[in-house]
């Protein structure tokens, strides 16, 4: 039988047999296929095929007659998609939690002036010049009660026993119940104070390293890596700021130079002197800071020299006259 015939019988038992499913060749050169491919390599006829395009159409129909191809991929693919729905669950209630659950911060700050704020669960804060309060807007309802403290304050905190108060600062916590306490943190000083006027508060290092507990007319002092140091102070000095009040009673010179300078905003030197353990008592009540230096110098019979508005300097005296 010639070539020819052998294509056009191939061709009437495939169109008798195009709906049946091509089995797979068991052995090489054996796939009628591949028979009718070689075949037309021949042909010399009018008929001129694209045999490119015909052997992909072939290969196609076979890749469709294989069921299983098709079977397998869908569990996989649809295994993928609930796992996919369950991730993207998760994930949208973990942003939901961290981000829409997250109450908003308020930001309060004094520049050149006292700013007086009252929260919402009645705590009272008066800032100092120069100082920056953050808290949340929902502190009335909020488990715990938490801020953030940048320079000077006095807290008067409304008494909750369920919830504590605390402050946090760069280097230091103070945590209260309830009570009132001055606290000073700012970045320019390496310490953090808190002078506490009523009732108890817990100073502690943002590390956990240091922990104390300052009571009422008591100052606490930390200091990175030198601890917490905790003195008495019954004049409450530190409220000085918010009171206009300095009271004295048998304090060293040096640290009633260092409260004076700090209350004043000036620079003070006691260097040129000898006048710096000398004890001083007295009061200055919104007093001039030229009145304050003065009583000092004529206490001791030193000299007071100005170097400009808020550089002073301290020269000659001794503790007795």
């Amino acid at each position: 039988m010639s070539k020819d015939k052998n294509i056009k019988q191939f061709i009437r038992d495939m169109e008798g047999r195009k709906d049946e499913p091509i089995s797979k060749p068991t052995q090489a050169g054996t796939d009628p296929l591949e028979q009718i491919w070689n075949w037309t390599g021949d042909y010399t006829g009018k008929f001129n095929p694209d045999t490119d395009a015909a052997w992909q159409r072939f290969k196609a129909e076979r890749v469709k007659g294989h069921s299983p191809l098709r079977i397998v991929r869908r569990p996989v693919q649809r295994w993928w998609s609930y796992a996919a729905a369950v991730l993207l669950l998760i994930g949208g209630a973990g942003i939901w939690k961290t981000y829409l659950q997250k109450p908003a911060m308020l930001v309060v700050q004094s520049t050149d002036i006292q700013r007086e704020v009252l929260l919402a669960d009645g705590t009272t804060v008066v800032l100092n010049s120069g100082s920056e309060l953050r808290y949340p807007a929902n502190i009335d309802a909020a488990s715990s009660r938490e801020v953030e403290l940048t320079g000077e304050a006095y807290f008067d905190v409304a008494h909750d026993a369920g919830r504590r108060f605390v402050i946090h600062t760069s280097a230091a916590d103070v945590a209260v119940l309830g009570t009132a306490f001055n606290l000073r943190a700012v970045p320019q000083e390496s310490t953090v104070e808190v002078e506490v006027e009523k009732g108890m508060v817990e100073l502690r290092a943002t590390d956990g390293t240091f922990a104390a507990r300052i009571k009422p007319r008591q100052r606490g002092v930390y200091n990175p890596g030198a601890g917490i140091s905790i003195q008495k102070e019954p004049a409450l000095n530190a409220l000085s700021w918010r009171t206009g009040k300095l009271v004295f009673v048998a304090r060293p010179v040096r640290e009633v130079i260092k409260e004076i300078g700090r209350y004043y905003g000036a620079s003070i030197d006691l260097s040129a002197s000898d006048i710096g353990d000398c004890l001083f008592t007295s009061n200055f009540d919104k007093v001039p800071l030229n009145r304050a230096l003065d009583a000092i110098s004529t206490v001791y019979g030193a000299k007071v020299v100005k170097k400009d508005a808020a550089h002073f300097v301290f020269k000659g005296g001794k503790c007795s006259r």
